[in-house]
């Protein structure tokens, strides 16, 4: 049995590990810690899905894989039509029939394949399966794409079903193997247009759903999801809204036996604190509560590995993590990555991706760097790069629905088609610096702050590049400098304040567009140079009633106001000039 030896762990292509004790540079002993048994199964991860539907009638059926495949993964695709006697005349290569052709009385078909993705499929474009049906009808395809599955034999235990003319199909219960096996089903119904099938209410999750959609037949695909003991799965209760045929199925998929370096907690746990911990092909850590990975050590995932907490996680605090493949870093509470360390997200697709459903703090005093297709992603409040460095490149990107801070006395580039985006109020870069290059653009549909005390940059040319937009009130640069070069451009729709109290720069083709009253440089300086747009004669425009350049500096700055109420210049070494609107006093400024 030949071992890989690693510093901290090693662990060979069993899942066995051993440990090499040194003292003073001198290799003192080997020795084995020898578990009671070999691992029974690894884990399986749901990665995504797709929905196929032929709403007018044809004999080709193609289904086209998602671009995010990976060589190992297991497609499960599951058809529905009205047919009543019908088959598949041509399957493609590689697609095995797990559940067969089930036909329930008033013409109702379900069947489904599934199909290990091989090298070069997971390419881009991604592959195209061409199912061939023996007459011409309308029909859908519902796909599921699940990593860590057992690439010999997939199926744990063969499916169970259920036909019947009621609102719910209760299929039996299934007694699975292997510990960890994956529980999937699905089920269709006697109708296109207007009735409803449904997932099991309790501890089950929809994965796609074809009813109401004039496709063949309303259908479901769904997952139970991860068992972690073997035994029986107990019932599935599909339901529909009317009592019409049907059949329901549930069935169970093997994951890989090849599980070296999988780490399971339930508590607290440490990976690779002051050592090396390397998790490859479907390898992975999980937690159930807090975690800290690599603290002054080194965790590489390679391909589809993953490191998943249902808790606050910090990662490589004063080590390194590297996420490399289709490796992943999800999370569903509040999660510090790289403070004082370094993470690395590279790959395409979603690949490095990391995750969270909460408040999550990327490169706190450390480096975070997405590359290719990678992303950080947030549905509350973040704070990236607090201290440290976030770089984001390729089509790179940070999203948010909640606020969130970037660059927080600390440093965040984006560059190429690199983005930031919020659909709620955001600070951009304060006390810090954030850079735009190329086509990357910070974008919000709330209320934003940008570079509040810090400095952001955006250059590059035309095309959008380095664009900041809002739809909502805006300050840019309040505290702090902000530059726009070449096609750089800031955009809003309603009341925006820029530079109050800091400074900001439009050079080039640059421009700052509004439909609404801004204020520009507010107590701060505002400097348009170029030939294009409002940089072309350095003044500030407003829409209904609001301020230009109140208390802040400008080259030569020009106030126009529509609608009505007073309108008041600011101090200016040029001379400043005031235009008048339909009623009321307009006084120039001091210059």
């Amino acid at each position: 049995m030949a071992l890989l030896l690693v510093p901290d762990r090693t662990y060979d292509d069993k899942g066995w590990f051993s440990s090499l004790a040194t003292a003073e540079g001198w290799f003192d002993r080997l020795f084995t810690e020898t578990p009671s048994a070999p691992p029974s199964g690894g884990h399986i991860t749901f990665i995504e899905s797709t929905e196929t539907l032929w709403t007018a009638a044809t004999t080709d059926y193609f289904v086209t894989a998602p671009a995010t495949l990976t060589e190992g993964d297991l497609l499960w695709v599951q058809f529905a039509n009205a047919d009543t006697v019908g088959s598949f005349t041509t399957v493609p290569s590689g697609w095995t029939a797990e559940v067969p052709v089930l036909h329930a009385s008033g013409g109702n078909m379900i069947t489904a394949y599934w199909h290990v993705v091989t090298s070069g499929e997971e390419a881009s474009p991604p592959a195209t399966f061409d199912f061939v049906w023996s007459s011409s009808l309308t029909g859908n395809a519902l796909l599921g794409v699940f990593r860590g599955v057992d690439n010999t034999t997939p199926i744990d235990v063969a499916y169970s079903s259920v036909t019947n003319g009621t609102t719910t199909k209760t299929v039996p219960s299934i007694t699975t193997v292997t510990d960890n096996a994956y529980v999937i089903g699905g089920a269709q119904l006697q109708s296109a247009t207007t009735q409803t099938v449904n997932a099991p209410a309790s501890g089950w999750t929809e994965i796609e759903n074809s009813s109401t959609q004039s496709a063949g037949r309303g259908a479901v695909l769904a997952r139970k999801g991860e068992q972690a003991v073997a035994g029986a799965t107990g019932t599935a209760a599909f339901t529909q809204t009317s009592a019409l045929q049907g059949y329901a199925y549930q069935v169970a998929l093997r994951p890989s036996t090849s599980t070296d370096g999988t780490f399971t907690t339930s508590a607290g746990a440490s990976l690779g604190s002051g050592g090396s911990t390397t998790m490859t092909g479907g390898a992975g850590f999980s937690t159930t509560a807090a975690a800290a990975l690599a603290n002054g050590g080194s965790s590489t995932f390679t391909a589809g590995a993953a490191f998943t907490t249902s808790a606050a996680a910090a990662v490589a605090q004063g080590g390194s993590t590297t996420l490399i493949g289709g490796a992943t870093f999800g999370t569903t509470a509040g999660a510090a990555t790289a403070q004082g360390g370094s993470s690395a997200f590279s790959g395409g697709a979603v690949d490095g991706t990391f995750t969270t459903s909460a408040g999550a703090a990327v490169a706190n005093g450390g480096s975070t760097a997405f590359t290719g297709g990678a992303g950080f992603t947030t549905a509350a409040a973040s704070a990236l790069a607090q201290g440290g460095s976030s770089a984001f490149t390729g089509n790179a990107s940070f999203t948010t629905s909640a606020g969130a801070a970037t660059g927080n006395g600390g440093t965040s580039t984006f560059t190429g088609g690199g983005g930031f985006t919020t659909s709620a109020a955001s600070a951009l870069a304060s006390g810090g610096s954030s850079t735009y290059t190329g086509g990357a653009s910070f974008g919000s549909a709330a209320g934003a702050a940008l570079a509040g005390g810090g400095s952001s940059s955006f250059t590059g040319g035309a095309g959008g590049d380095g664009t900041f937009t809002t739809a909502a009130g805006a300050a840019v640069a309040s505290g702090g400098s902000s530059a726009y070069s070449g096609g750089a451009a800031f955009t809003t729709s309603t009341a925006t304040a820029l530079a109050s109290g800091g400074t900001s720069t439009f050079t080039g083709g640059a421009s700052f567009g509004s439909l609404v009253g801004a204020a520009v440089a507010a107590g701060g300086t505002g400097s348009f140079i170029g030939t294009t747009g409002d940089a072309a004669v350095g003044r500030a425009r407003s829409g209904a009633g609001g301020p230009s350049a109140r208390g802040g500096s400008g080259a030569a700055p020009r106030a126009r106001t529509g609608g009505s109420g007073p309108h008041s210049g600011g101090s200016n070494p040029g001379a400043a000039r005031v235009a008048t609107g339909p009623n009321g006093p307009h006084a120039g400024g001091a210059s």
